[in-house]
């Protein structure tokens, strides 16, 4: 009897699911955790980061300087991909289907953690993400 009613309840409810709302809060939450961990990563090892949010790929890249650690990279060419705290592989951040990174944005964080040029605002469906111009607050 509970497996045939687990079972009506699989083909009647979950077809009315609507997972966009959660799909959207858990890219919001990652690409805000990515640009913490940029501006964090810029402070400590004294080098810049990059942040690219781009809005036709929907994925949030972070990325160093070309150049050797000593130099901190000092070309203004950001093609070094930082590698994911997790695995290794480049910190990429990218949304689900059907999320949507409405408005992009490049920045970098300098050595002491502040965005340049600038703030940013991304926006993610109908909420956004504030990378704060004097402080670098992320939220």
């Amino acid at each position: 009897m509970v497996v045939v009613l687990v079972g009506v309840l699989a083909v009647v409810v979950l077809p009315r699911f609507d997972r966009q709302p959660y799909d959207e809060s858990a890219f919001l939450l990652e690409a805000t955790a990515a640009l913490r961990y940029a501006q964090r990563l810029a402070v400590a090892s004294g080098c810049p980061v990059r942040a690219v949010a781009d809005a036709a790929a929907d994925t949030l890249s972070l990325y160093f300087p070309n150049g050797t650690a000593s130099t901190c990279g000092s070309s203004t060419s950001f093609t070094v991909p930082v590698p994911a705290p997790r695995g290794g592989g480049p910190y990429v951040v990218a949304a689900a289907n059907g999320v949507d990174l409405t408005s992009g944005a490049t920045l970098y964080f300098d050595a002491l953690g502040r965005p340049q040029p600038g703030g940013a605002v991304l926006t993610v469906g109908s909420r956004s993400i504030v990378v704060e111009a004097q402080t670098g607050y992320v939220h």
